[in-house]
Formats: C-alpha cells, sequence, structure tokens
C-alpha cells in the first residue's frame, strides 16, 4: 500500500504505521546495534517509506503488535454505505465522547469517515427507515454518513466512546438535521 496521490490509504495512517513500529521497538531516535533490531535507512523497497526518510526494519519482528486483536475490518457501514474518503488536506481528529443514560445525540449525519470504538456502555442508534442496532462496550462501529441517524445510550451506566473523524480541513464532522428535514 502507498501513500500519497490517488491512494485509497490517507498518507497519516502509513506515518502511524511506522511510528507504531517504531514505539514498539522501543525506536524513539537512537538506532539499535544487535540483531534483527537494526533499522536501516530504506533504499527503494517500494514501500513508499524511501522517500519520506522513515526508517524500514530489516525484517518483521517475532511479536508484531499489528498482529493484534482486530475492532474493525470493513469499508461497509450499518446502512450499506461503501466508505469513501474525501479529497483534500488530511485533517484527523479523535476524542473520547461520553454519553450519560438517556443522553441523545440528536438526528445527525457525517460528512467524513467516522469510526467509533464502544469502551462502555452501549448505545442504540436509529438509522430511520434502515433499522435500529445496539453496539455494546467491545464493539466498533463505521458511522453512517450520508445517512440521518441518531443514538441514545439507553444503557444504565455511562457510554464512553473514541470517536475518530478521517476527515479534510474544511469538511464538517457532524451535520446536524435541519428541522425542516423530513426523515
Amino acid at each position: 500500500m502507498k501513500a500519497g496521490s490517488g491512494s485509497s490509504v490517507p498518507a497519516f495512517f502509513m506515518y502511524l504505521d511506522c511510528l507504531g513500529f517504531m514505539i514498539a521497538e522501543g525506536m524513539t531516535g537512537r538506532q539499535k546495534t544487535q540483531g534483527s533490531d537494526v533499522m536501516t535507512k530504506a533504499q527503494d523497497s517500494g514501500s513508499g517509506r524511501a522517500k519520506s526518510g522513515h526508517d524500514t526494519p530489516i525484517s518483521k519482528p517475532a511479536i508484531d503488535v499489528h498482529d493484534g486483536v482486530p475492532l474493525l475490518d470493513s469499508g461497509v457501514n450499518f446502512v450499506g454505505e461503501q466508505v469513501s474518503y474525501p479529497k483534500g488536506k488530511a485533517r484527523i481528529k479523535s476524542m473520547l465522547a461520553t454519553m450519560a443514560p438517556g443522553q441523545k445525540t440528536g438526528w445527525h449525519k457525517h460528512g467524513v469517515p467516522t469510526y467509533g470504538y464502544i469502551l462502555e456502555g452501549q448505545i442504540t442508534v436509529d438509522y430511520g427507515d434502515a433499522g435500529k442496532t445496539t453496539y455494546h462496550a467491545g464493539e466498533g462501529v463505521l458511522e453512517a454518513m450520508d445517512y440521518w441517524h441518531e443514538g441514545i445510550n439507553d444503557g444504565d451506566i455511562p457510554a464512553r466512546v473514541v470517536v475518530v473523524f478521517m476527515g479534510v480541513e474544511g469538511a464538517e464532522n457532524v451535520i446536524y438535521k435541519p428541522d425542516l428535514v423530513s426523515d
């Protein structure tokens, strides 16, 4: 996978991939010089890293942090929309949202691909004529983009959700439904 013009993988995620490896291996600017931990500057490996000057591992580590437990692996959300990235300069925003029992999000949609991971509690999302679904702690969700929906914490404890908006500069992450628009 190469990041860049016409790519389906934003450059930001390629950066996180490289950074995640370096953190996992304890490489924060210093070279390790023993065994397979030696890092070298990429030549022309086709990895997309050589031109950016990122260090590339000589071999895959024995324990690869990228082989962790999958939280979500999809390009289609609950209502069947294929996720697509907006064009423009990437602007990624992540946040921790907390909803009290009974609290609602209000009817909204998203102008950018949005991922949520339920840390605690549960949230039921009403997608209108596409139905409802309940997301529980430990579940990841691709939010509907061009489809009005409303979430409610219908549990008895606060719901805590990590939300990641994968947008671009100038795009609206959340678009609230005007009173005059019908379901």
